[in-house]
């Protein structure tokens, strides 16, 4: 189930293209993050948020944060996950109930992250 819409490239803060419909979620999934590249030199916190909100967001809350250091890049990348006991507060299986990736710091000089965000 994809949270970003495939991999997304970013050189600025703010939320990742792609959102994940958790209402119908009758457990907790594992959520996974794949990091492809991150500028050398360059840091990153990737924070998965839920909501559960009609307006979208507005009650954003981190279910977890990834904090990662570049240089990661071709042929590595980096595979993060939590598992489901490790995120006991994720709002799931009513209304409004929405996952994202947001990117809530990136630091660097010229600093440019791709992300992937899903869950299983």
């Amino acid at each position: 189930m994809e949270i970003t819409t495939g991999p997304q490239t970013v050189t600025a803060t703010g939320p990742l293209a792609g959102t994940l419909d958790t209402s119908a979620l009758t457990v907790r999934p594992v959520i996974r993050l794949i990091i492809p590249a991150l500028t050398a030199g360059a840091t990153a916190r990737i924070a998965i948020e839920d909501t559960a909100s009609s307006t979208e967001f507005s009650d954003a809350q981190a279910v977890a944060v990834f904090d990662v250091t570049g240089p990661i890049g071709d042929p590595d990348e980096v595979e993060l996950s939590i598992t489901p006991d490790l995120t006991p507060s994720m709002r799931f299986g009513a209304t409004h109930n929405q996952l994202r990736a947001n990117v809530t710091q990136l630091t660097g000089s010229s600093p440019s992250l791709t992300a992937h965000a899903f869950a299983t």
